[in-house]
Protein backbone atom coordinates (compact mmCIF):
# COMPACT_ATOMS: atom_id res chain seq x y z
CA UNK A 1 0.00 0.00 0.00
CA UNK A 2 2.86 2.30 0.32
CA UNK A 3 4.36 1.62 -3.00
CA UNK A 4 1.27 2.75 -4.64
CA UNK A 5 0.70 6.04 -2.21
CA UNK A 6 4.15 7.06 -2.75
CA UNK A 7 3.22 6.36 -6.72
CA UNK A 8 0.06 8.30 -6.23
CA UNK A 9 2.05 11.54 -4.62
CA UNK A 10 4.86 11.36 -6.85
CA UNK A 11 2.43 11.12 -9.74
CA UNK A 12 0.43 14.20 -8.41
CA UNK A 13 3.27 15.97 -7.91
CA UNK A 14 4.79 15.90 -10.96
CA UNK A 15 1.10 16.48 -12.52
CA UNK A 16 1.10 20.05 -10.48
CA UNK A 17 4.32 20.64 -11.63
CA UNK A 18 3.70 20.40 -15.53
CA UNK A 19 0.25 22.59 -14.95
CA UNK A 20 2.16 25.14 -13.23
CA UNK A 21 4.76 24.74 -16.09
CA UNK A 22 2.08 25.09 -19.16
CA UNK A 23 0.88 28.21 -17.55
CA UNK A 24 3.88 29.53 -16.67
CA UNK A 25 5.10 29.55 -20.56
CA UNK A 26 1.45 30.57 -21.67
CA UNK A 27 1.22 33.70 -20.02
CA UNK A 28 5.14 34.54 -20.96
CA UNK A 29 4.45 33.91 -24.22
CA UNK A 30 1.60 36.61 -24.42
CA UNK A 31 3.10 38.69 -21.80
CA UNK A 32 2.82 42.45 -23.44
CA UNK A 33 7.21 42.64 -23.02
CA UNK A 34 7.29 39.89 -25.56
CA UNK A 35 4.95 41.78 -28.27
CA UNK A 36 7.24 44.83 -28.06
CA UNK A 37 5.19 46.76 -25.44
CA UNK A 38 6.05 48.38 -21.77
CA UNK A 39 2.88 48.68 -19.95
CA UNK A 40 4.28 51.00 -17.54
CA UNK A 41 5.12 53.37 -20.37
CA UNK A 42 2.13 52.95 -22.56
CA UNK A 43 -0.66 55.23 -22.61
CA UNK A 44 -3.42 53.97 -24.84
CA UNK A 45 -4.21 56.98 -27.09
CA UNK A 46 -1.64 55.90 -28.68
CA UNK A 47 -3.19 52.42 -29.39
CA UNK A 48 -5.61 54.06 -31.49
CA UNK A 49 -2.82 55.40 -33.84
CA UNK A 50 -2.18 52.07 -35.26
CA UNK A 51 -3.39 51.02 -38.31
CA UNK A 52 -2.28 47.33 -38.33
CA UNK A 53 -5.79 45.37 -36.71
CA UNK A 54 -3.28 42.73 -34.51
CA UNK A 55 -0.14 45.00 -33.57
CA UNK A 56 -3.73 47.64 -32.51
CA UNK A 57 -5.06 44.73 -30.41
CA UNK A 58 -2.16 43.65 -28.37
CA UNK A 59 -1.50 47.27 -28.22
CA UNK A 60 -4.71 47.85 -26.41
CA UNK A 61 -4.37 44.89 -24.27
CA UNK A 62 -1.18 46.16 -22.98
CA UNK A 63 -1.49 49.86 -22.84
CA UNK A 64 -2.03 51.83 -19.23
CA UNK A 65 -4.94 54.36 -19.40
CA UNK A 66 -3.58 55.69 -16.07
CA UNK A 67 -0.91 57.68 -18.39
CA UNK A 68 -3.10 60.33 -18.59
CA UNK A 69 -5.20 61.68 -21.93
CA UNK A 70 -3.49 62.72 -25.05
CA UNK A 71 -4.22 66.04 -24.46
CA UNK A 72 -1.64 65.86 -21.64
CA UNK A 73 1.14 64.93 -23.02
CA UNK A 74 3.40 66.31 -26.22
CA UNK A 75 3.35 63.12 -29.19
CA UNK A 76 6.33 65.02 -31.19
CA UNK A 77 9.51 62.95 -30.57
CA UNK A 78 12.52 65.36 -31.86
CA UNK A 79 14.71 62.08 -32.14
CA UNK A 80 14.19 58.26 -32.99
CA UNK A 81 16.54 55.58 -32.27
CA UNK A 82 17.21 52.05 -33.07
CA UNK A 83 19.28 50.28 -30.45
CA UNK A 84 20.49 47.18 -31.65
CA UNK A 85 23.11 44.93 -31.87
CA UNK A 86 24.94 43.83 -35.02
CA UNK A 87 22.60 42.45 -37.57
CA UNK A 88 24.32 39.08 -37.81
CA UNK A 89 23.75 38.10 -34.48
CA UNK A 90 19.75 39.07 -35.29
CA UNK A 91 17.97 35.55 -34.75
CA UNK A 92 14.92 34.79 -37.14
CA UNK A 93 12.27 36.71 -34.55
CA UNK A 94 13.73 39.82 -35.90
CA UNK A 95 13.86 39.43 -39.86
CA UNK A 96 11.40 42.18 -40.73
CA UNK A 97 14.34 44.43 -38.73
CA UNK A 98 17.23 42.75 -41.10
CA UNK A 99 15.02 43.77 -44.14
CA UNK A 100 14.50 47.40 -42.90
CA UNK A 101 18.39 47.47 -42.12
CA UNK A 102 19.40 46.32 -45.36
CA UNK A 103 16.68 48.60 -47.25
CA UNK A 104 16.92 52.47 -48.74
CA UNK A 105 14.15 53.42 -46.34
CA UNK A 106 16.63 53.98 -43.20
CA UNK A 107 17.72 57.02 -44.33
CA UNK A 108 14.51 58.48 -45.31
CA UNK A 109 13.21 59.45 -41.81
CA UNK A 110 15.00 62.82 -40.84
CA UNK A 111 15.15 62.39 -37.39
CA UNK A 112 16.10 58.64 -37.09
CA UNK A 113 19.63 56.76 -36.37
CA UNK A 114 20.29 53.61 -35.81
CA UNK A 115 22.77 52.78 -33.11
CA UNK A 116 24.19 49.59 -32.85
CA UNK A 117 25.60 48.09 -29.67
CA UNK A 118 27.90 45.05 -28.89
CA UNK A 119 25.51 43.82 -26.53
CA UNK A 120 23.30 40.87 -27.59
CA UNK A 121 20.52 42.98 -26.35
CA UNK A 122 16.65 42.83 -27.41
CA UNK A 123 16.58 45.41 -30.32
CA UNK A 124 14.00 48.45 -29.89
CA UNK A 125 13.10 51.55 -30.67
CA UNK A 126 13.76 54.93 -28.62
CA UNK A 127 11.69 58.03 -29.09
CA UNK A 128 13.05 61.47 -27.48
CA UNK A 129 11.26 64.43 -26.75
CA UNK A 130 14.28 66.63 -26.21
CA UNK A 131 17.51 65.80 -27.93
CA UNK A 132 18.97 63.80 -24.58
CA UNK A 133 15.21 62.82 -23.31
CA UNK A 134 14.20 59.41 -23.99
CA UNK A 135 10.53 59.14 -23.81
CA UNK A 136 9.08 55.93 -24.90
CA UNK A 137 10.44 53.05 -25.79
CA UNK A 138 9.26 50.03 -27.99
CA UNK A 139 10.55 46.27 -28.42
CA UNK A 140 10.26 45.47 -32.05
CA UNK A 141 9.68 41.49 -31.30
CA UNK A 142 7.70 39.50 -33.71
CA UNK A 143 6.94 43.38 -36.40
CA UNK A 144 6.52 42.92 -39.95
CA UNK A 145 8.79 45.21 -41.86
CA UNK A 146 5.42 47.42 -42.95
CA UNK A 147 4.58 47.60 -39.30
CA UNK A 148 7.90 49.17 -38.62
CA UNK A 149 7.53 51.72 -41.66
CA UNK A 150 4.11 52.61 -40.48
CA UNK A 151 5.61 53.07 -36.74
CA UNK A 152 8.56 54.92 -37.61
CA UNK A 153 6.22 57.02 -39.78
CA UNK A 154 3.60 57.86 -37.32
CA UNK A 155 6.43 58.58 -34.81
CA UNK A 156 8.55 61.11 -37.01
CA UNK A 157 5.29 63.27 -37.88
Amino acid sequence: MGVARNNLTLATTIFWFHFIFLLFVSVAGNSCSMKGFETEILPCELCSAIQLAQIAEDCQQCCSKELGSEDDRNWHFVKIELVTPPKQFLVSEYDALKEFLDSDRVGSFSNFRVRTTQTLGRPFLRAFTSLDTPAKIFYLEKWKYSDLLEFLSFLSE
